[in-house]
């Protein structure tokens, strides 16, 4: 397959390693504990949510990185389109409704992309979301993936939401394509991947990676700048000398020089630490 047939995963550091979610050598699991300093952005991403309130989240930010049985209630399910998740992890094993791998590789995460982007997903679930993640894993070992089995993702979402009484409201996807129009431009939101987004966000809201060349958007986020589709989110790093053109700054991505803000975490669900 050429090259350019491939989606990658978007990160600062040229891809998330495995260790930055589980360390081999003791059996451990780590999880990302961002500083007091984000304690305002990820409340702000929580009170978008229907159904939440700010006294709630004071109560319970001292405990987001400890595991209680304080379900997460909110309506609605949230996927994650990556490298697949450890299933094993103590602060997602107790989340996963379902996982289903495009790959062929099975569904364990073996990059450790798909499980830190899971974990930062837990920032805005305050208490523990009990069976409302489904896993979509379309990105393997190596960090790719094909388009073709990113737009199967897409649809899988939609006919799972025909099919189902709980659907899924939003999604992730920390990953992309620099797809081309007529060989050379830039595409304009409207190739077969851009397309499939923009069908899928009519009912369930994407944020999608801007990239990671500076002021080049990636594909699918590309379509966040059509004009009719605010459903379609752009998120880029605060710095855009790193990161491609976004609709959305966020400051929640995790790479290896951030690593003192990884943690252990208990092996124990429903216990607290």
């Amino acid at each position: 397959m050429p090259e350019s047939e491939y989606i990658e995963v978007m990160s600062n550091d040229s891809g998330y390693p495995l260790s930055q979610a589980y360390d081999a050598a003791t059996g451990r699991y780590f999880s990302p504990k961002p500083p007091e300093a984000s304690r305002g952005q990820i409340k702000q991403i929580y009170l978008q949510h229907p159904g939440t309130d700010p006294a709630r989240f004071d109560a319970a930010w001292p405990y987001l990185w400890r595991l209680t049985d304080y379900t997460y209630t909110v309506p609605g399910l949230t996927a994650i389109i990556d490298s697949g998740v450890l299933s094993a992890h103590p602060m997602l094993r107790d989340c996963l409704r379902q996982v289903v791998d495009f790959t062929g590789e099975g569904d364990e995460d073996t990059l450790g992309h798909g499980t830190t982007v899971a974990l930062i997903w837990r920032t805005v679930k305050l208490g523990l979301p009990h069976k409302k993640l489904i896993v979509l894993k379309c990105v393997g070992a190596d960090g790719r993936g094909t388009q073709e089995n990113l737009i199967k993702a897409l649809a899988w979402m939609r006919d799972y939401n025909a099919k189902n009484a709980e659907p899924i409201v939003d999604a992730v996807l920390s990953l992309g394509i620099y797809n081309k129009r007529l060989g050379l431009l830039a595409c304009d939101g409207t190739c077969p991947l851009c397309s499939a987004a923009v069908q899928t966000a009519q009912s369930i809201k994407l944020y999608v990676a801007a990239g990671n060349i500076a002021g080049i958007t990636a594909c699918p986020a590309r379509a966040a700048f059509l004009p009719s589709h605010p459903q379609i989110i752009a998120v880029t790093r605060p710095d855009e000398r790193t990161a491609g053109k976004g609709t959305l700054s966020s400051t929640t991505g995790y790479n290896a020089e951030q690593a003192p803000f990884f943690t252990f975490v208990p092996e124990t669900p429903g216990k607290i630490s």
